[in-house]
């Protein structure tokens, strides 16, 4: 008797686990279709250094023109991860030579949470040093991103303000997931 229940609750374990195993199987397939393509935007906002306030994520702040311009998928080094590349526009305004990541901060969140930086990976289209390169006076550059996704539904928040100034104005952009 001990052993048939034994087996009977090991049989309801394993059916589980494979129920478990083939929903996560179809979203991973419905990620890998997702991946490479530009995700759709939400919603956007702004707020420029004049306390003006649009519904388009780009504005000028302080010296420089910034956009938050789009968002793809792509495949972590490990084949398994969801990333999420963030395309940013700016143009240096300035005398001197800047470069994204010396003038802005940027937030991305899902469900409330900060995504943490991915590392580096090979994928095309993607520039990982784009955001660290030093542009003239009145160059304009794109800088990407790299984000690791905490799951594969929720919609993915950006917001991008110079560093240690967010009162001077700020641009967010809301991206879907699921699509």
């Amino acid at each position: 008797m001990m052993k048939k229940i034994i087996a009977l609750f090991i049989t309801a374990a394993l059916a589980v686990s494979m129920t478990a195993c083939n929903n996560k199987n179809a979203t991973q397939a419905d990620m890998d279709k997702l991946k490479g393509e530009t995700l759709s935007s939400v919603s956007e906002t702004s707020t420029n250094t004049d306390g003006e306030k649009t519904d388009k994520a780009e504005a000028q702040i302080g010296n420089f023109e910034v956009a938050i311009e789009d968002a793809k998928l792509i495949a972590g080094e490990d084949g398994q991860s969801n990333i999420i590349v963030i395309s940013y526009r700016f143009k240096n305004k300035t005398d001197h030579e800047k470069s994204f990541d010396g003038i802005f901060a940027e937030s991305v969140t899902q469900q409330g949470h900060d995504l943490t930086g991915a590392p580096p990976v090979a994928a095309d289209g993607f520039d990982p040093l784009s955001a660290t390169t030093l542009i003239g006076k009145g160059d304009t550059a794109i800088a990407q991103k790299a984000y690791k996704l905490r799951d594969n539904e929720t919609d993915v928040t950006v917001s991008v303000y110079k560093y240690g100034e967010p009162e001077t104005g700020m641009i967010t952009k809301t991206f879907s997931i699921a699509q």
